[in-house]
């Protein structure tokens, strides 16, 4: 089914939101079954986000349950009135390093011909393949009930 223009708009506002950033909070969920929210860096290779992770608490809650959300955020305007962000609902996988995937993800986000297994904090690459995203913006609307539009992932 092709995409509906307004979609193929919401697609190019929420992507372009996201390559203008690069911070984010990974959530991920505990083996107690409570949200783990991690600050972290990210890239994105449309449509996936890649985040550079050390060993730690998020893979393991990864390999247990892959779900996440992935939030991003600009900083709030005018006491609260202009808002803009994303949280992106989806699965995660780990590439460990010297994995093909591993070297082109790096490229893409400009890291070419560095060692990278030398520096423990790139020692796993995590990819979330978005399910859906959901794009809130002020401007979208007057009423703040219709400020959010979710993206869906065609399969």
């Amino acid at each position: 089914m092709a995409k509906t223009a307004s979609q193929n708009a919401l697609e190019r506002k929420i992507f372009s939101f996201l390559e203008c950033h690069n911070m984010c909070v990974l959530c991920t969920i505990d083996d107690n079954d409570f949200p783990r929210g991690s600050p972290m860096e990210y890239w994105v290779v449309k449509p996936n986000i890649f985040l550079a992770a050390a060993e730690g608490r998020k893979l393991d809650n990864i390999r247990r349950d892959n779900r996440v959300c992935v939030a991003v955020y600009a900083q709030f305007e005018e006491n609260f009135n202009r808002m803009q962000g994303v949280q992106i609902f989806g699965r995660a996988q780990i590439i460990n390093y010297g994995k093909p995937a591993y070297a082109k993800a790096f490229e893409r986000k400009g890291y070419f011909g560095i060692d990278l297994k030398k520096n423990p904090r790139y020692t796993h690459l995590i990819k979330v393949v978005p399910d859906f995203i959901e794009y809130i913006e002020s401007e979208l609307a007057k009423d703040v009930i219709k400020t959010k539009r979710t993206w869906r992932r065609k399969e």
